[in-house]
């Protein structure tokens, strides 16, 4: 037989269950989950942003340092070739010039794509940083919100399981065990009474063989259907 201290027990678990669902509920709790998620969110990509401006600093880098190489070679050939009087070696140097102006180009193309990107970067991280306050802003508004709506219930809540370890002092062991292990899984209430002499409380399918189950012996049995433990009402 279910202790009616057993069934207490469930009923205070279950009003605490409905208290911690209104808190989720509340429009504080949803908006601080939301502003969180947008502030991780801005945090993460104002990182990878961090780390791209480095990557494209040490590339910008790299590439002047190409360039001022390249045309140092080009100032000195056009030296060269300002003095060459051969015909064949003039146009030997001049076809090597041309390679490095040909360079000289590419490389400078490389920087103003590089600076590109660079202010484009730049442009998105500043959208962040506009929208960052707004988004702390509504996170701190939330989290005092529904910290006060917490706050405003934890008196029930300290009553109502203050009342449980009274009564886990006095219910079967086996009871409560059955019905901790089985909450863990089973939305709702666990222990649920015969209906209709032959039918769950809980999901309403008909239990067969009533007479012969361990509802006459133990004064209750498990649901095959639902897995809630059924009882005599």
């Amino acid at each position: 037989m279910i202790q009616k201290e057993m069934l207490q027990y469930q009923q205070i678990e279950l009003q605490l269950n409905k208290i911690e669902k209104e808190l989720r509920q509340n429009s504080a709790f949803t908006d601080r989950k939301r502003f969180k998620a947008l502030r991780v969110e801005s945090e993460e990509k104002i990182s990878k942003m961090d780390d791209q401006a480095k990557a494209l600093r040490a590339q910008l880098a790299v590439a002047q340092t190409t360039l001022s190489g390249i045309a140092k070679i080009v100032e000195e050939h056009m030296k060269e070739i300002a003095d060459i009087e051969d015909e064949d070696e003039l146009k030997y140097m001049t076809k090597r010039l041309e390679k490095h102006l040909q360079k000289l180009d590419a490389t400078e193309k490389e920087i103003a794509k590089i600076i590109s990107e660079g202010e484009k970067l730049s442009r998105a991280f500043d959208e962040i940083n506009k929208k960052l306050p707004a988004i702390l802003n509504g996170y701190k508004k939330a989290k005092e919100d529904f910290d006060k709506a917490t706050e405003a219930v934890k008196p029930q809540v300290a009553e109502l399981k203050a009342k449980q370890r009274a009564l886990e002092k006095v219910v079967d062991a086996e009871q409560l065990d059955m019905y901790k292990k089985l909450a863990e899984v089973q939305k709702g209430r666990v222990f649920v009474p015969l209906k209709d002499g032959n039918r769950c409380g809980g999901c309403m399918m008909e239990i067969f063989n009533v007479g012969n189950s361990d509802l006459q012996t133990k004064g209750y049995v498990r649901c095959e259907n639902c897995g809630r433990i059924i009882y005599q009402g």
